[in-house]
């Protein structure tokens, strides 16, 4: 195996900070490990960073290094480098979930436990969200975002086999558009947020275009299962 080292054009690393996060991992000791790839600027011990989807909260980078494959620490990374810690570049959308389900720990004094093991898993799955809720039936919970009903119940089973927390969750719902009578629109995943009727012109949601292969012996069924999902047959060949 050869070594190949590649120079980098010294102006970018007098430039802001960017970078692009490929991969992370969580250890128990250092907390997050995020691994990326510099374009511009340099990243020392002790900088203040951000990230690009979460500019409110700053950060502060305990330690520098690089992987060869054996990890060594270093003063400071430079562009064109690959390296562990840092903050995205813009231009990449964020994943939109598109179900929701409110999680509640079944026992609310085990709630910071509950608490960390969500946002461990969020560090690990980019495509969990996470909105902090209270019930006064069932105290502190989170509302959480899916890519479907997969993710949702793959993410319940790690809560449980994982992190051995009982929780409790709400049936899964979708976003809703409310349209109100003087034409403003309102984007809500939750139908409680939905205001009286009095005020609203229509509600819309999401549907998909679905074209389904089946054996002809099956065919029945599956139209009598699309119907009662309120499925809207449009053509068959």
């Amino acid at each position: 195996m050869k070594m190949i080292e590649k120079k980098t054009n010294g102006s970018e690393h007098h430039k802001s900070l960017k970078a692009l996060i490929f991969d992370l991992l969580y250890n128990r000791y250092y907390g997050v490990i995020i691994y990326v790839r510099i374009f511009e600027g340099e990243l020392t011990k002790g900088q203040k960073i951000k990230f690009y989807t979460n500019q409110q909260k700053v950060y502060q980078v305990e330690r520098v290094g690089v992987k060869t494959p054996k990890e060594t620490l270093k003063v400071k990374l430079i562009a064109g480098e690959i390296e562990n810690h840092i903050s995205p570049l813009e231009g990449y959308l964020e994943i939109n979930p598109n179900v929701y389900s409110n999680l509640y720990p079944s026992d609310s004094s085990h709630y910071k436990e509950f608490k960390k093991s969500l946002e461990e898993l969020q560090i690990q799955d980019s495509s969990l969200s996470l909105e902090a809720i209270d019930s006064q039936l069932l105290g502190p919970g989170f509302r959480c975002g899916f890519l479907g009903l997969l993710h949702r119940e793959i993410i319940c089973e790690r809560l449980q086999k994982e992190f051995n927390c009982e929780i409790i969750t709400t049936p899964p719902s979708i976003t809703y558009r409310v349209i109100f009578s003087n034409g403003e629109i309102l984007e809500t995943n939750n139908p409680q947020k939905i205001p009286t009727k009095d005020k609203i012109k229509s509600i819309e949601e999401l549907i998909i275009n679905l074209e389904i292969t089946t054996p002809q012996e099956h065919l029945g069924d599956i139209s009598q299962l699309c119907q009662n999902k309120r499925g809207i047959f449009q053509s068959q060949e």
